[in-house]
């Protein structure tokens, strides 16, 4: 087994997700994971985690659809992945992670109000904004560097995770 399936199918640990608030999605990440994989042609870590770990309630009809065959895996997407599909939603949670800082003091629930803090920098609301979402650029920039990857496939992957935890346990 390569290094990268032991990632999450050695320990069924729960992972953090910044900004998901879902207690059961973060417990049941390796098990997203493993689906979205499945989902992209790469059946081996759905594979090791039924072998490894007990199929958590609610994802019980997934795999059962998965199992009786009504479940297909997307392989006119997976033709196109430029990131292994074993990778995708761990990718996903890296970059989220890291976003994390930058992207709450965007967010108007947790900074409701920027005056004060431009106020303490010297600078407009405006400006303060501005230099935040450039953060964001930059550590997507660099984490497309690292990964090997294009901005498109960050925010498709980021967008994969965001939309398989707004809609679980329905992946």
């Amino acid at each position: 087994m390569d290094d990268s399936l032991r990632i999450f199918t050695d320990s069924n640990r729960p992972v953090s997700l910044p900004g998901v608030g879902n207690h059961e999605v973060e417990k049941n990440f390796n098990w997203i994971a493993a689906i979205d994989s499945w989902d992209f042609c790469d059946p081996t870590p759905l594979k090791e985690m039924i072998i490894r770990h007990p199929i958590p309630t609610e994802l019980l009809p997934i795999i059962a659809n998965i199992v009786s065959g009504e479940r297909k895996p997307n392989t006119k997407a997976a033709s196109k992945l430029t990131v292994p599909a074993n990778q995708r939603m761990v990718l996903a949670s890296v970059i989220l992670s890291q976003r994390l800082i930058p992207e709450s003091v965007l967010n108007k629930t947790t900074t409701p109000n920027y005056d004060n803090i431009a106020d303490e920098r010297g600078v407009e609301p405006s400006e303060l904004i501005y230099d935040y979402r450039k953060v964001v650029r930059r550590l997507d920039k660099r984490f497309c560097e690292i990964a090997g990857v294009s901005a498109g496939t960050v925010k498709n992957i980021i967008n994969d995770l965001k939309d398989r935890v707004k809609n679980y346990p329905k992946l």
